[in-house]
């Protein structure tokens, strides 16, 4: 039997990145979200989204985003059987993979995850600015939020602490400066949110339950 494959239910595209200050969404505020004619039609161009601040745009990437999930079990097992008797979850996690190939001021706070006051001067015409990393124990957290390019999937990490390590790799030719970052997912205040990251999704294809109707 041939069986049709529905486009409207494939994820194309790398999507876009944003970065906010902690608190700036928080559960009660992923239900102000607006859809028009099946997708998120909120002013992300602009920078405003629900949760009444600015979210800046995190740029270019390399090869797009890579969202993981992780989920950690163990086996409880008895001498007398040689399957388990059980599994239980013994961990999860989730990490938001990318590689920046915009350098700003703003990417290099959330790369670093520095404070805004990393950051001495503006960098002008005719101004410098210098960066200083945050010392152990000094660093910030921030919010994180993926859109797809079809406007129907969002995911916001509520607190995201950036793991990684920066290699800012600068070659000759073609070749770019990228800065790989591992952004993870912390379990916020109970006032943001109840998990540490959430999906919010629109579109008809969205509930549908087969991949051939």
């Amino acid at each position: 039997m041939a069986v049709t494959i529905k486009s409207d239910r494939l994820q194309l595209g790398p999507g876009k990145l944003w970065v906010a200050p902690l608190t700036t969404i928080a559960d009660a505020d992923l239900d102000d979200f607006t859809v028009t004619s099946g997708v998120f039609s909120d002013g992300f161009d602009s920078g405003e989204v629900p949760g009444d601040a600015t979210w800046l745009p995190l740029g270019a990437t390399n090869e797009g985003t890579a969202i993981n999930t992780t989920m950690e079990s163990a086996n409880v097992e008895v001498a007398e059987s040689y399957d388990p008797v059980a599994i239980i979850s013994t961990g999860k996690g989730a990490s938001l993979n990318v590689g920046l190939v915009t350098f700003n001021i703003t990417t290099y706070l959330a790369a670093f995850n520095a404070s805004s006051g990393a950051w001495a001067g503006t960098p002008g015409a005719t101004a410098s600015a210098i960066f200083t990393p945050p010392a152990v124990g000094q660093e910030v957290r921030r919010q994180i939020m993926w859109v797809s390019d079809k406007m129907t999937d969002i995911v916001v990490f509520f607190q995201a602490f950036q793991a990684g390590s920066i290699e800012e790799a600068h070659r000759k030719g073609a070749d770019k400066g990228v800065m790989n970052c591992e952004f993870r997912a912390e379990i916020p205040p109970t006032a943001v949110a109840n998990s540490a990251w959430k999906r919010i999704v629109c579109g008809a294809a969205w509930a549908a339950t087969a991949n051939t109707e």
